[in-house]
């Protein structure tokens, strides 16, 4: 099976003015729910074993240097597992996911595109 999520907008990366590390505990929880919700209202499937799980963000902005690029699915990753799409964000079940990131063409195409694909449905760690 395979689970495309699709977040509008930039997700936040650890630093700059919005980043995680400066961002109110609060706001970053909200922010969390939301894309749980959101996630609730893509996809109703669930995936109870082990995942591969590729992000790709795409903005408008300079290319993220990589340890940002992977801080920028902290927040979908901890939604996705109090959705239920994938049982827990662990290194057991999701493995090492890959980051990439490509030029948008404007402000209105950035999104984090999140692929989500079976490794092995029937095996749970």
């Amino acid at each position: 099976m395979i689970t495309k999520l699709v977040i509008p907008g930039r997700c936040p990366m650890n630093n700059g003015r919005d980043g995680l590390l400066r961002m109110h505990w609060r706001k970053r929880n909200k922010l969390r729910d939301y894309y749980q919700l959101l996630f609730r209202t893509q996809t109703t499937n669930r995936h109870t074993g082990q995942v591969r799980i590729e992000l790709v963000r795409h903005s408008t902005g300079q290319p993220a240097d990589y340890d940002g690029l992977v801080s920028s699915g902290k927040l979908p990753f901890d939604a996705m597992k109090r959705a239920g799409i994938i049982v827990d964000d662990s290194p057991d079940y999701i493995g090492q996911p890959s980051y990439s990131q490509t030029k948008a063409i404007n402000h209105k195409s950035q999104m984090t595109v999140i692929r989500i694909i079976d490794v092995d449905p029937t095996h749970a760690p």
